[in-house]
């Protein structure tokens, strides 16, 4: 699979115009027996049938197909852009591949509006979160660019710079 990139311009876009589709007073409802945030909605017989969360909305507009959606229910958004989530702080590289590209600006970014939706807000408020944490985040900038036989460092985790590559 092709990794998709989502610059900040295009977070912003993508963003306004889920809450446009859904409207500001939007309050996001499990759908798989409340059993928390599901990427997908499903039929009858199971199958991804639309973008349902508002993360998931969010990679299905970027490029993201359902089936992939689909496969990663009950992972948290930051996973699909190889990422951790820490309680509070940035989020930070895991060292797999990601799916999709966004700085840690995005990502964590992201993760806030996931927050505030998964707490009950209106995606209305959960977009306001997203764009102050843009907005106001001091974070390591830069897509990832790890080499593919870089060795993983403790900085490369965290979000530092890259690392020479192996010979």
């Amino acid at each position: 699979m092709t990794v998709i990139t989502i610059t900040e311009a295009d977070a912003r876009r993508y963003m306004a115009e889920a809450v446009a589709e859904r409207g500001d007073l939007y309050v996001y409802q499990p759908n798989r027996g409340g059993w928390g945030c599901t990427y997908c909605k499903y039929n009858d017989d199971d199958e991804a049938v639309a973008p349902d969360c508002l993360i998931g909305t969010i990679l299905h507009k970027a490029g993201l197909p359902l089936a992939e959606l689909s496969s990663h229910e009950g992972e948290t958004a930051a996973r699909f852009f190889g990422y951790n989530v820490p309680m509070n702080g940035p989020v930070h590289r895991n060292g797999q591949q990601p799916m999709v590209q966004a700085t840690q600006r995005v990502v964590t970014a992201l993760q806030r509006a996931q927050w505030a939706q998964d707490n009950g807000e209106t995606w209305s408020e959960a977009a306001t979160k997203f764009t102050a944490a843009l907005d106001t985040l001091e974070v390591v900038d830069a897509l990832p660019t790890r080499p593919k036989d870089a060795v993983l460092t403790p900085a490369w985790t965290a979000g530092g710079t890259a690392p020479a590559t192996t010979t």
